[in-house]
């Protein structure tokens, strides 16, 4: 049995209502992935069914939108790398191959899930008359 979206199963502990939305969107995120790519055909990752945008290129899209997303987070500008990597999600094919797509999207999601619930830990642990830049990674 399916179980429903991750924001209606209820809260996630330990993380703020103002950042359940974050919180619940990583979690479903790395879930769908897994669920929906184990068995999708790799012959059909590229295809556009009616010119909407690709599994490929969302996998893609995916695992960039979150570095740069944290990246803005931290207050930092996007590296050249970072630049190319955006420029290359639009491409319609891929230096990796499907499986390697979908493993970077959930290494990706799994990475900024770890940072995103380790850094809500570590608020928690400052006290309320620190001075802190509420910026993932920046501690002032």
């Amino acid at each position: 049995m399916d179980l429903p979206a991750v924001w209606l199963r209820g809260n996630i502990a330990d993380v703020p209502a103002t950042l359940q939305p974050v919180a619940h969107a990583l979690v479903q995120s790395g879930q769908e992935v897994e669920k929906l790519m184990i068995k999708f055909p790799p012959d059909n990752v590229w295809l556009r069914p009616a010119g909407v945008a690709s599994v490929g290129f969302h996998l893609q899209h995916l695992a960039g939108v979150l570095d740069r997303l944290f990246t803005y987070a931290r207050g930092e500008s996007l590296t050249h790398q970072q630049l190319k990597a955006l420029q290359s999600e639009t491409a319609a094919t891929s230096e990796f191959t499907t499986p390697e797509m979908v493993q970077r999207s959930q290494h990706q999601i799994g990475n900024y899930s770890y940072l995103f619930f380790n850094h809500l830990k570590a608020l928690k642990t400052l006290s309320k008359y620190s001075t802190f830049n509420f910026r993932f990674g920046k501690a002032v």
